[in-house]
């Protein structure tokens, strides 16, 4: 995606954009690109989206302090332009990002072609490359290409105006946006060896004078070094002799634990077998209970009970019979005798 501080730059941001000198200066090539601080830099995508919706429009529009309330309006300002694109609000909350880069981009693109069709803001094209020496820079020649083919590719999308534009105007034009688009410096021509070798001595002699104070740093740095690296050793040798015993005591306690593991061992074995037992004794006492249940059950069954019973009572009745015919015999016992003694 194309830088749209290019853009901006290229579109002569104090007479188009009417942008202040403070926010010019606040703006560089990777503004939007990057995270750096979120609020401030919503607070700038707000402030360009208003100057470009002025541009463009010709009417100003009122932004809600609430981010997410502003965010929706600019997205409806940005429909209402007739401009489609896919976007959310949570994407342009930031203030950085692809989204952002790209709804600006969208504006100043839209702006750009119908400045170079109205002709109104004096911006105008060569019809034949015109070839800037401070612009040669290999430091910047990707962001370079990048504005040629953004310049290329608006040509292409209405080529009708180029016949409109008059090549003074250019020119003007291009000496206005070259101081912003000059690099920091300029590449020597190839020819001019004397001035390479003396750079290149320039050069040299700062690095053996940047070389000898950068030796006697890292020599106070080694010495720092050394004496800290021994007084570590000597309090490590220190601190290894008062925590001998403790180590010994650790490692006796762990012998003692190893053994009383053992026996644990050992015992817990045994214990292994007596559950065992335990287990075949409550298996059998299980046998005798379910015995024992069988035999109440067939003890409690409801027709041998009435069988015994049926007894009971007979033996009842002939206890009462015997009881009665005993009585009898016995009365006339008493009687017989009673008839003797009287006979007598």
């Amino acid at each position: 995606m194309s830088d749209p501080i290019i853009l901006i730059t290229m579109l002569e941001c104090k007479e188009i954009l009417k942008l202040d000198e403070s926010l010019r200066n606040t703006l560089h090539r990777n503004y939007f690109k990057y995270s750096n601080n979120p609020g401030e830099q919503y607070k700038m995508f707000l402030r360009v989206f208003q100057h470009l919706i002025e541009a463009i429009s010709g009417s100003i529009i009122e932004l809600d302090d609430d981010p997410n309330i502003s965010a929706m309006q600019v997205i409806e300002n940005f429909k209402t332009l007739g401009f489609q694109m896919e976007i959310t609000p949570r994407k342009i909350l930031p203030g950085w990002g692809s989204a952002v880069e790209e709804i600006l981009m969208i504006i100043l693109k839209s702006l750009l072609v119908s400045a170079m069709e109205s002709g109104s803001q004096n911006l105008s094209w060569p019809e034949n490359n015109i070839e800037i020496e401070d612009m040669a820079s290999d430091a910047d020649e990707d962001d370079y290409d990048t504005e040629n083919k953004l310049i290329a590719s608006i040509k292409t999308e209405d080529s009708s105006g180029y016949s409109k534009i008059a090549r003074e105007k250019w020119l003007l034009e291009v000496e206005k946006a070259t101081p912003r688009l000059i690099n920091f410096f300029k590449q020597p021509k190839i020819n001019d060896w004397r001035n390479r070798l003396a750079a290149i001595n320039r050069c040299q002699d700062k690095l053996k004078g940047s070389s000898t104070d950068l030796a006697v740093a890292l020599e106070k740095f080694s010495g720092r070094l050394i004496s800290n690296i021994d007084r570590i050793e000597s309090r490590q040798k220190y601190l290894n002799n008062q925590l001998l015993s403790f180590v010994r005591e650790y490692q006796s306690c762990q012998d003692e634990l190893h053994a009383a593991k053992k026996k644990f061992k050992e015992v817990g074995g045994g214990v292994t077998s007596r559950n065992e037992n335990i287990k075949k004794l409550d298996g059998e006492i299980a046998k005798l209970k379910q015995q024992l249940d069988e035999r109440g059950q067939a003890v409690t069954d409801g027709g041998s009970v009435i069988i015994a019973q049926k007894a009971l009572q007979r033996l009842t009745n002939d206890l009462i019979n015997l009881t009665v015919r005993l009585g009898a015999a016995q009365h006339l016992y008493i009687q017989g005798k009673l008839k003797d003694a009287q006979k007598k």
